[in-house]
């Protein structure tokens, strides 16, 4: 009987708690728009060139998709906001194993900030290390100073690679090439963390199946910017509730791109890393896909330098937007089974039902159609105050007074993602034209 209730959930692809949260948040949502079906539903059409074309199916469905990644995102926020106080004592354990790790930095340009991290390596308390940093397409200086550093330290193996080929996937591939450690972790040029970091991460590796880990991402330069403070409210409020969210419910964290420690077996099973413009997300759906665990070390911090220009901001989303877009295209299918990884891929397309919600409203106001909401305004109202509270509570326990006054600009800050639609659609060759500048501290 235990057997076949097993082989049932499996069926189903109810792998964790949270994969069982999302099936009955499906389910519901499905009963609701059952139940609404049999209601009289206002037509939505307009007149063009004198045909009359309906579209209050279409209309119909977007706002049940919106409101399915409405609900799912209040859940997330709100259970991630409990989890931030049940994890905020966790601290890792003692680590008691040495195995090799190969600490990979793909560098393109990066002359101002490789030096650093390369001296914060070096003053690690884990010592078994092997550094590559990928020197890849790099006209400046960052293959010398590498080079510098690695004569002095026979850990550091600067590679020097020229080709046509530009993005930080294609970097992390080269190196994995030459890897020689059991476990290999990637950090940005700009990253910087604490001595102990590397001892933390590997000991993490000590319990079975964990596959991979990734720490909380904190900015470094917050208090320089306007820009980099409201980013980091951003990755503190949205990312860090989402990962807690899914640790809470014991599915597996999302890797960020940069701190993170995975398995050298792990990756050469799965053929590296993805051309991607979002390699760290698309990383992530393949483990996930494929059975292994990402686990999410929130007692651990690799500070992490924000944007602070919004020329190089912009560039930078609509880079992520257009990675996801490439992701949903890829995964969408296979995360069926997976409905905890298959909401992060509706959240992807969310900005597009919100320009159809624009596009509706403009044909209002030009008076071609009957307006009507399939979804009674207070249940988007609620919505919306559960999510405000838990982003402002976040938001204070996070940044204390500083998050209180800037909140109201916060709010503004995260309608950015509409300018940026535009952007990321006409977006060509987007690592080598939309390449982050580092060195703002």
């Amino acid at each position: 009987m235990q057997k076949t209730f097993k082989n049932l959930k499996k069926k189903l692809g109810l792998h964790t708690s949270l994969d069982t949260f999302y099936f009955i948040l499906i389910f519901l949502i499905a009963v609701v728009v059952f139940y609404t079906a049999f209601f009289p539903v206002p037509k939505i059409s307009f007149m063009l060139y004198g045909w009359v074309i309906d579209i209050t199916l279409l209309s119909y469905l977007v706002s049940f998709f919106s409101i399915f990644v409405s609900i799912g995102w209040t859940a997330s926020l709100t259970i991630g906001l409990v989890c931030s106080f049940v994890y905020r004592n966790e601290k890792p354990q003692k680590c008691v194993i040495n195995p090799l790790v190969t600490v990979l930095i793909p560098a393109r340009n990066e002359e101002d900030v490789i030096g650093d991290i390369l001296a914060n390596l070096q003053n690690q308390t884990y010592s078994n290390l092997e550094i590559i940093p990928v020197c890849h397409n790099c006209t400046d200086r960052t293959y010398d100073i590498a080079m510098s550093f690695a004569a002095k330290d026979e850990r550091i193996k600067p590679l020097k690679v020229n080709d046509n080929n530009y993005g930080k996937p294609y970097g992390l591939n080269y190196g994995l090439e030459i890897a020689h450690g059991e476990l290999v972790t990637v950090f940005d040029c700009d990253s910087k963390f604490d001595k102990d970091f590397m001892e933390k991460s590997v000991s993490y590796f000590q319990k079975n199946g964990v596959d991979a880990i990734q720490p909380r991402i904190v900015s470094s330069n917050h208090n320089s910017y306007l820009l980099a403070f409201l980013t980091d409210l951003e990755f503190s409020t949205y990312t860090d509730l989402l990962q807690l969210s899914r640790k809470g419910l014991r599915a597996n964290g999302l890797l960020g791109g940069t701190g993170s420690t995975i398995k050298r077996q792990i990756l050469e099973e799965l053929g590296g890393w993805e051309h991607s413009l979002v390699e760290d997300f698309a990383l992530s759906l393949k483990i996930n896909t494929n059975g292994h665990k990402i686990k999410y070390a929130y007692n651990i911090k690799v500070y992490d330098e924000r944007v602070p220009f919004w020329s190089g901001f912009v560039g930078q989303r609509s880079r992520w937007m257009r990675g996801n877009w490439q992701v949903v295209k890829k995964y969408f299918i296979k995360t069926i089974p997976t409905p905890s990884d298959l909401f992060l891929l509706a959240s992807c397309l969310w900005i597009f039902a919100m320009y159809y919600g624009f596009a509706i409203l403009l044909l209002h106001v030009l008076g071609g159609y009957a307006l009507g909401f399939y979804t009674p305004f207070h249940v988007w109202f609620t919505l919306w105050i559960i999510q405000l509270s838990c982003l402002f509570i976040r938001a204070v326990s996070v940044r204390k007074l500083k998050g209180l006054l800037y909140f109201p600009l916060y709010l503004l800050y995260l309608y950015h993602w509409i300018p940026v639609m535009f952007y990321a659609i006409k977006l060509k060759n987007g690592w080598k034209n939309t390449k982050t500048r580092h060195g703002f501290r």
